[in-house]
């Protein structure tokens, strides 16, 4: 989907349920969808940030992955010098 169908989706969905709820019950709906949303946006924010520190760097720059991929070159080198 692209940005203007999903604005236009949420749109018609809000005047969905606008139609169909008390303003009582549309002020409740709206206060979950906003903590939703909030929720959300912290465990992407927080996907974000275990990711960075997965990968992170050592003292000398070179990440995590790039040493993993130098031990397995390193490993295959001992191999086949035997």
């Amino acid at each position: 989907m692209n940005p203007v169908e999903v604005t236009a989706s949420v749109t018609a969905l809000a005047n969905a349920l606008a139609r169909t709820l008390s303003d009582e019950q549309l002020d409740l709906a709206a206060a979950v969808f906003t903590q939703l949303g909030d929720t959300l946006s912290t465990i992407s924010v927080l996907r974000g940030i275990c990711e960075s520190n997965t990968s992170g760097t050592t003292d000398n720059n070179e990440t995590t992955t790039d040493k993993s991929a130098n031990a397995e070159s390193s490993a295959m080198d001992t191999s086949n010098a035997e």
